[in-house]
């Protein structure tokens, strides 16, 4: 339900998504001549019931008029002429009712309350897959036929409703970056629209889908990827080329049973193959999946929901671009609605977000909160910043595995990048990680690759001019007031090191004791700092006293003007 265009061999790699079409449902008809204004009802409750179409059938059983009930059950249907008609209702998973005949004088309006009981239309209990069905008809007594009555019913809500679409709404598109494996968001470009009623998505007539194909070469050595609107999908076309047979549920498609179809054999043409599901309850359309055949170049997703108005329309869509000889990452497109007004500006829908929340502790110091940190989403632009507890929380209408990522002071002091945590999102739902420092042993290790002698201590910091630009290629000097045989073979009494292209130095295995660091450039040099490292703690400069039983110390060194 989208056009889709993914890079080939011989192109730069991009990828455009027409996004798939969102189908809205308003209500309203022209008045005629001669017309049938009633309401739905059960007879049981005198409730009206919203959402269920209405026909006008003429003396041959053709008809003429159809009609979606509003949400107090109304309905108007005009007629062609003056004659014998009936009414005929139909609500998703639902019995079919025929009204007697009514007749209808010239330019007569007639008001009629049609009292349907709401009666459940229910598969068999036992659903067992057999052999798949090609070509059949509608009125076929078999499950496949009963599934096929039920989405057709649904689909024609979804091609009415582009029609009369009456609701304003507003959604959010994305752009994704996957992982080669297609389970994480590796970049993602994210837009939004409002609009009152949109299409964004046509789809090629159903006939050019079954002869040339849902992936075909488009220019500048492009592939166009091509789905099915709901049009497409009820056309005979469509029926006449795949073979469909009855799913049951599975873990991931736990209340909901399917309506799967499979491409008929057509060399060199890609076609789809892939489930309508269904709630096994309702019989509500759900979702629709499909993927293309009989290459595995990328697949497609559709979620349907329904509205307090007895309405339907899409909630989310994406399709996933995924060329066998691709070695890049996955590419994917779609969205998913946030919010949906009626005309009459009553809020019918509004989206539910993901959330993440959690905590930012410092492993080097025993868990320590770490208060203030900034909490990214890689990819997203999305991020938060944790509390003076370490607590953090991001709530958005996101979902899928994305990888997360903090950044602080703490970090930077030690010259060290944490990687990222894969974390996976679902609008409506709630997932918690902790982040955190690494521990003090693999700190150390990854600062001093070559081993440091335990009990030791470690120096890392960055030397800096004046303005704070960082100085590569300085020399750090330590100084001994007496020989220290543990930082040099010959028992010397001092130790240098050069800065990096970054300005940062290391100096693994410092002894408890008290020594002297400073820095030397060409454009000049830092005051010493004393320092005196112990097992309880630090002296500073002879004056300042810091608790401090871990390993690695941070020490920055300024040259002076």
């Amino acid at each position: 339900m989208g056009l889709c265009r993914e890079a080939c061999r011989r192109a730069p790699a991009f990828a455009r998504v027409f996004v798939l079409l969102l189908w809205f449902i308003g209500s309203g008809a022209r008045l005629e001549a001669q017309a049938v204004h009633g309401q739905l009802v059960d007879p049981r409750n005198a409730a009206p019931i919203n959402g269920a179409f209405v026909a006008l059938l003429d003396q041959r059983g053709t008809e003429v008029a159809r009609a979606l009930t509003g949400v107090g059950g109304t309905f108007l249907l005009g007629a062609p002429g003056p004659g014998d008609y009936r009414l005929r209702s139909k609500r998703i998973g639902y019995r079919l009712f025929e009204s007697p005949t009514l007749h209808l004088a010239e330019g007569q309006t007639l008001e009629y309350r049609l009292e349907v009981e709401a009666v459940p239309s229910v598969l068999s209990p036992v659903l067992v897959e057999g052999e798949p069905q090609c070509g059949f008809r509608s009125d076929e007594a078999t499950t496949v036929a009963r599934l096929w009555e039920e989405v057709q019913e649904a689909l024609q809500v979804v091609t009415w409703t582009e029609r009369e679409a009456a609701h304003d709404y507003s959604v959010q598109l994305y752009e994704r970056e996957l992982s080669a494996g297609g389970r994480r968001v590796e970049r993602e470009r994210i837009s939004t629209r409002a609009s009152h009623t949109v299409a964004p998505f046509a789809s090629a007539p159903a006939e050019e889908l079954r002869d040339k194909g849902y992936v075909v070469t488009g220019s500048n050595d492009t592939l166009v990827y091509l789905a099915p609107d709901a049009e497409a999908l009820l056309s005979d076309a469509f029926i006449q080329s795949h073979c469909f047979s009855a799913r049951p549920g599975d873990s991931e498609h736990q209340g909901l049973v399917g309506l799967a179809f499979e491409p008929v054999e057509r060399p060199g043409v890609v076609d789809i193959r892939g489930a309508l599901w269904l709630d096994l309850g309702t019989l509500g359309l759900r979702v629709l999946e499909f993927e293309y055949a009989p290459q595995r170049l990328g697949r497609g997703y559709v979620e349907f929901m329904p509205l307090s108005t007895g309405t339907w329309i899409v909630k989310r869509w994406w399709i996933r671009m995924s060329p066998a000889w691709s070695r890049r990452g996955q590419r994917e497109a779609g969205g998913h609605v946030v919010t949906a007004t009626s005309a009459q500006g009553s809020m019918l829908y509004v989206e539910g977000q993901a959330v993440l929340e959690g905590y930012v502790v410092d492993s080097s110091r025993n868990g320590t909160p770490l208060a203030h940190a900034l909490v990214r989403l890689v990819g997203t632009g999305r991020e938060a910043r944790a509390d003076g507890k370490g607590h953090f929380r991001l709530a958005a209408p996101i979902d899928g595995t994305h990888d997360l990522t903090f950044a602080h002071p703490r970090l930077d002091s030690l010259g060290i990048e944490v990687g990222s945590t894969p974390v996976t999102l679902m609008r409506g739902g709630r997932s918690t990680v902790t982040l955190a420092v690494p521990s003090e042993e693999r700190i150390v290790a990854s600062l001093c690759p070559d081993g440091c002698r335990e009990g030791s201590r470690v120096i890392v910091g960055a030397v800096r001019a004046p303005g704070g630009d960082p100085m590569p290629g300085a020399e750090v000097h330590l100084e001994w007031p007496v020989s220290v045989p543990a930082v040099s073979q010959s028992g010397g009494r001092t130790l240098a090191v050069s800065t990096d292209a970054g300005g940062w130095f290391v100096i693994c295995g410092i002894p408890f004791g008290e020594f002297s660091i400073f820095a030397t450039h060409a454009a000049g040099r830092s005051a010493p700092v004393a320092l005196e490292f112990s097992e309880a703690g630090v002296w500073i400069n002879h004056k300042e006293y810091r608790g401090f039983r871990g390993r690695v110390w941070s020490q920055d060194l300024h040259l002076l003007p």
